[in-house]
């Protein structure tokens, strides 16, 4: 209820005049009369209506009073709100970016969002409204929902400062909170929204930002590393940048396992970082042709620390390649296997170092110490067992490779496509011709990749023991090795059979992982210990920057570790960060507001009492 003029309750000063005029006493004059006869006979009438008219005294005063009271609302004017939504909530926010971990006098920005946020909830708390508190993380989520008892809000918020996992290391999902936030404004449009964050928005809509940063908040980063090959030695490029201070800074490199002598090497150059201003250091010249790990780190010239530490090294890794043995055995050589397999080596080169030996004859072979075989026509005794193996044109089939080739067939024969598989991605089937091939009965763990005459000609599996690829077409009597299906149909398969582990060696926090491997298991290790396993192919994300290692065990029994470096995303560095809007900015819909006049209903209450006081009055002058 609202008052249009509130001035009209000064009206209500009338129930000191009504007060004033029933306390003063009348002044009576004495008057001489002829009897008293009369008198007394009226007195005993009188006396028996004693309790009535006291009664009927008490109710006129009553209705005086409710007069002079209706006739100070009627002034005031009073409106009655409705269809307007409850405004006693409100929404925290709180952000769990990787900046909210910069520090001040030891104590973060996180935790003073914390605080101030319980602060805040406690005095809505006691002034009877609901608070709700979302965590803005890695993925935004409620902490707690319309709480109205101080004691589980503030268990709650404990719980964000219990250890170091509330924060996040990577970027705050607070398009994700504002989600959230935006329903439970559905129901209460009216709820106010605090965002306590040290992120700058130009644009906050009707979001109350509140700013928990530190004007002593400085950091300094490293923001990428780039290693590149120049006439075959490595040249180290890294980004750092100081933000909030003007610091003189030292970029220090140490490059680990270097070339073949698995030597230490080292390096510093000096960088101006005043003003905020992105710096880039070039190292080079250092002789470094191989390595297996490079780490840039900072510190600045004066000592000083700065509040937030995450960032203040970067770690790359990628210096030695990954070796990979092929064996190609065949009685009759092709030129365009050969071709194939060089392509290979050539495309492969920045992340495999392919080494291909070439075997004539049939007793020189080797099915032990390769990580891909090829035969063709020959075929051994014995499958290998430690890694993939192509079978081409078959005389017969090795045993343990659960199949069986028909008699030969000869004529004109187009193939047909199988199954959709990697293998033959970009390659069109119906342009393979063939006036040879062997049919072929396969187990259910192959695919189908080709066929011809209705009869299998390629098949192909991948499992966690066998890795193998049988083609019946002698290439000698097919157009495929004229094709580019045929190189691209190679690379594919090396690609199936021997994945790169990763694709690269350096990820932001919580970015999609892509891991596959060639071995029989792969696990995830941290500080030497295992931190999950994983069934590959598989999209893992690690939430904290460090450095992991993915290990598998090859078909050989040979273990591949494979390093990672997790890092802080470059956009977390810049913790005095400057946004034009905050993500997922929504506005929220006022219900329409409307006001009832009380003016009718306060109007036939006064002119309903005053006629009743004018009956009690009458009754009692009867």
């Amino acid at each position: 209820m609202i008052f249009l003029i509130p001035l009209g309750f000064l009206a209500l000063i009338g129930l000191l005049a009504l007060l004033a005029i029933y306390l003063i006493k009348p002044s009576y004059q004495n008057k001489v009369i002829p009897s008293s006869y009369i008198w007394k006979e009226s007195l005993k009438y009188r006396k028996k209506q004693v309790p009535a008219s006291a009664l009927r005294n008490v109710l006129i005063v009553i209705c005086q009073i409710l007069i002079i009271v209706l006739c100070a609302f009627i002034i005031a004017t009073p409106m009655l709100r409705s269809g307007a939504a409850d405004t006693d909530e409100k929404i925290v926010i709180i952000d769990a970016s990787a900046d909210m971990r910069a520090e001040d006098n030891y104590v973060t920005r996180f935790e003073r969002a914390v605080e101030q946020a319980r602060t805040l909830a406690e005095s809505s708390v006691r002034g009877g409204e609901k608070i709700t508190v979302i965590l803005a993380g890695l993925k935004a989520d409620y902490v707690a929902v319309q709480e109205t008892a101080s004691a589980r809000i503030n268990e709650k918020l404990d719980g964000l400062l219990d250890g170091d996992t509330a924060c996040s290391y990577g970027t705050g999902d607070i398009e994700g909170a504002m989600q959230l936030a935006s329903e439970l404004c559905k129901n209460n449009a009216m709820a106010q929204i605090y965002l306590y964050t040290a992120t700058e928005y130009a644009d906050a809509g009707e979001v109350n930002v509140v700013d928990v940063s530190s004007e002593n908040d400085w950091n300094a980063a490293v923001l990428s590393v780039k290693a590149e090959v120049d006439e075959n030695y490595y040249r180290f490029t890294a980004e750092v940048a100081v933000y909030g201070a003007d610091k003189y800074v030292n970029v220090l490199l140490q490059a680990d396992g270097v070339n073949d002598e698995k030597k230490v090497v080292h390096g510093t150059q000096r960088a101006n970082c005043n003003g905020g201003r992105v710096q880039t250091v070039i190292f080079e010249d250092l002789g470094i042709y191989a390595y297996d790990s490079v780490q840039i780190s900072l510190e600045t010239e004066d000592g000083s620390k700065d509040g937030f530490a995450p960032d203040n090294t970067y770690t790359v890794y990628g210096g030695r390649k990954d070796e990979i043995k092929i064996q190609y055995a065949s009685s009759l050589p092709n030129n365009f296997v050969n071709g194939a397999l060089l392509v290979l080596q050539n495309s492969r080169k920045d992340g495999f170092d392919i080494q291909i030996t070439q075997v004539n004859s049939s007793s020189d072979y080797e099915v032990r110490g390769f990580d891909f075989y090829i035969f063709e026509h020959t075929m051994p005794s014995v499958m290998p067992s430690d890694g993939a193996v192509l079978l081409i044109d078959p005389d017969k089939i090795p045993p343990n490779l659960d199949m069986e080739i028909g008699e030969t067939r000869r004529g004109e024969f187009t193939l047909s496509a199988g199954v959709t598989h990697p293998v033959t991605e970009f390659v069109d089937a119906s342009r393979i011709n063939a006036t040879y091939y062997k049919g072929i009965t396969a187990g259910d763990d192959y695919d189908t990749l080709f066929t011809c005459g209705g009869e299998k000609v390629f098949v192909v599996k991948n499992t966690a023991d066998s890795k193998a690829a049988v083609l019946t077409l002698d290439l000698n009597y097919s157009n495929l090795a004229l094709l580019y299906e045929f190189p691209l149909l190679m690379s594919n398969l090396f690609d199936y059979f021997i994945p790169p582990t990763v694709e690269k060696n350096v990820f932001d926090v919580n970015e999609k992982i892509g891991v596959d491997a060639r071995g029989k298991n792969v696990r995830v290790e941290r500080g030497g210990g295992i931190l999950q396993a994983v069934e590959t192919p598989a999209e893992i994300a690690l939430s904290e920057p460090d450095r992991y290692v993915i290990t598998q065990t090859l078909l050989s029994g040979k273990t591949l570790e494979t390093p990672v470096y997790v890092k802080v995303p470059r956009a977390e560095s810049d913790i005095f960060a400057a946004e034009e809007a905050i993500p997922g900015l929504f506005f929220m819909e006022k219900k329409e507001l409307s006001y009832n006049d009380l003016l009718i209903y306060l109007a036939s209450a006064l002119l309903t009492v005053f006629v009743l006081e004018r009956f009690l009055y009458s009754r009692e002058k009867i």
